[in-house]
């Protein structure tokens, strides 16, 4: 089993160089019709395929926002950035599906995306502060717990509003 690895931190993995002979893209064309912009995926696409990777390409086709399906391989490579089927269970017992970055079992870096009446919630906003009258009204705490899938262990997350670092680089929460 892999565990969240110090390695596979969210700079390293998106930035880190591009190479054309990368074992992971062998195969890989821009016109694969799984070929998405991580903000396209969709739950009929996290239900079909629940860990999608980064794929590292000189194609001018593919940037940092593309992902594909990920096998076992892409999912043991610690320097692969994957995203993995998460269920989430809100305060009233309601369910859902979403995804998180795989890794550190934190919110800024595993940046939870749940599906919501047929929308992609993300809790987390960098350095620039939810306004809460345009937010999803969501039931917190949310727990978040990632599925262990193709070798990756689940992470589990207490969400416990919208996130976001303010001018002291403090962590601050928006609930609505």
């Amino acid at each position: 089993m892999l565990t969240s690895q110090a390695s596979r931190t969210y700079f390293c993995c998106r930035f880190a160089p591009k190479h054309k002979n990368t074992p992971l893209l062998r195969g890989v064309s821009s016109n694969n019709r799984m070929n998405k912009k991580i903000w396209q995926l969709t739950i009929q696409d996290i239900a079909e395929s629940p860990v999608w990777y980064f794929p590292m390409s000189d194609d001018e086709d593919f940037d940092e926002e593309n992902v594909l399906p990920a096998n076992l391989g892409h999912a043991s490579d610690p320097n692969t950035l994957v995203v993995v089927a998460t269920d989430f269970l809100d305060a009233k017992g309601q369910t859902y599906l979403g995804y998180i970055y795989w890794g550190e079992a934190e919110l800024g870096y595993s940046q939870p995306c749940m599906f919501f009446n047929g929308i992609a919630v993300t809790f987390w906003f960098g350095m620039i502060q939810p306004k809460s009258d345009s937010l999803p009204k969501v039931n917190f705490p949310i727990t978040a717990v990632s599925r262990a899938e193709l070798g990756l262990e689940s992470i589990t997350l207490n969400i416990s509003g919208y996130g976001y670092l303010n001018e002291k680089n403090e962590s601050c929460w928006v609930n609505c």
